[in-house]
């Protein structure tokens, strides 16, 4: 599991990096960054070849859905703290972007895991994104 883990955080890691608000990506830099970060978080290249093909396909498939495009990121990593009762809540949201008066939160996936549509009013991931979003973004 550990290297699965490592291969999502390359993945992350090359995304946190490029997606911009001023610079399309570029597939180049793009597969730079991948073997940059690859050789950062696997310097005795232990991950399975499997996995960083999937992790470089993940990118790829990232770019032809992207290409060209910029975002209008408000931020990356965006922190996020509140009490829900007895519970003080922290966590991360990978990327924001604002469009008019609409908000997209970005949560970078690398697994086959997917909420279903059905599944979307249970998930606590999403909710806790969802409560954070409304507590920064009142409106």
């Amino acid at each position: 599991m550990a290297k699965l883990q490592f291969c999502g955080n390359i993945v992350h890691s090359v995304l946190e990096n490029l997606v911009s608000d001023t610079k399309p990506i570029v597939y180049d830099e793009l597969q730079s960054e991948y073997e940059f970060q690859k050789s950062k978080f696997d310097p005795d290249k232990k991950i399975s070849n499997e996995l960083i093909s999937a992790g470089k396909t993940i990118l790829d498939e990232f770019y032809d859905q992207n290409e060209g495009s910029t975002f209008r990121v408000f931020d990356k990593e965006y922190e996020f703290k509140f009490v829900i009762g007895n519970y003080n809540i922290i966590g991360y949201i990978d990327r924001i972007d604002l469009y008019d008066d609409e908000v997209i939160i970005i949560d970078y996936k690398t697994g086959k895991w997917e909420v279903s549509q059905k599944d979307v009013p249970t998930n606590l991931q999403l909710g806790m994104y969802a409560l954070a979003a409304s507590l920064a973004f009142p409106r």
